[in-house]
């Protein structure tokens, strides 16, 4: 939010932090709806779901079961990954 406002002085604080918690809860909103949110050059984020699975506690060797769940995956854009892959970020 202060790196916005620094950029962007003639923009209160308080107005920017509402339009990052609108934006926020509306990517939040489509994701729990199960819909896609694309973001050009930038990327998109997806619901994914990770179905029941077997596991094992090593220390005990018992065998239980981890339920379904929902996860949040992104892709990448080209555009993002090609400026990724130009600098040293590592």
């Amino acid at each position: 939010i202060e790196v916005i406002h620094e950029k962007n002085s003639d923009l209160s604080l308080v107005f920017i932090e509402k339009a990052l918690s609108f934006f926020f809860e509306t990517v939040q909103n489509a994701l729990i709806s199960n819909r896609k949110v694309e973001i050009r050059r930038f990327g998109v984020f997806y619901c994914s779901v990770r179905s029941d699975r077997k596991a094992r506690n090593p220390g005990t060797g018992e065998t239980f079961l981890i339920p379904q769940r929902a996860y949040v995956r992104f892709k990448m854009s080209k555009q993002l990954q090609k400026f990724f892959n130009q600098r040293s970020v590592i």
